[in-house]
């Protein structure tokens, strides 16, 4: 993978050359970009309390030696990636709605030049 490297008095940053948005700056005003994955990959140890039916059925879908962490990880990124499709979906709902009137005399219009083909 491509990568650079920033270098100054007071920082020195060697980052892949996938920008993310998240940015950082030394303190010359030098700004280096670190990749989304780079903070996928650092965990943080957290205690959740799950009832035990939640623990058996994670237990079930990690299977012999697998990681409860990671299935627990998996199933919220896909809760996190659901809700923000449903936003998504939701806000250009709204877009359509708002411009209904105008999006269906168009269609309309549009309609008036089709001519059915002779058949005979």
């Amino acid at each position: 993978m491509l990568g650079y490297a920033i270098r100054s008095a007071s920082c020195v940053s060697t980052t892949p050359a996938i920008f993310g948005k998240n940015v950082n700056t030394c303190s010359r005003g030098l700004a280096f970009h670190w990749p989304r994955e780079y903070f996928g990959s650092m965990k943080t140890k957290t205690s959740v309390t799950l009832s035990a039916d939640l623990v058996a059925a994670v237990d079930r879908l990690a299977g012999r030696g697998g990681s409860r962490s990671a299935v627990v990880e998996r199933a919220l990124r896909a809760f996190f990636r659901a809700r923000e499709r449903a936003a998504l979906n939701a806000r250009e709902l709204a877009t359509l709605n708002r411009h209904a009137a105008e999006l269906n005399a168009e269609a309309a219009d549009v309609l008036t030049f089709q001519t059915l083909p002779d058949l005979a």
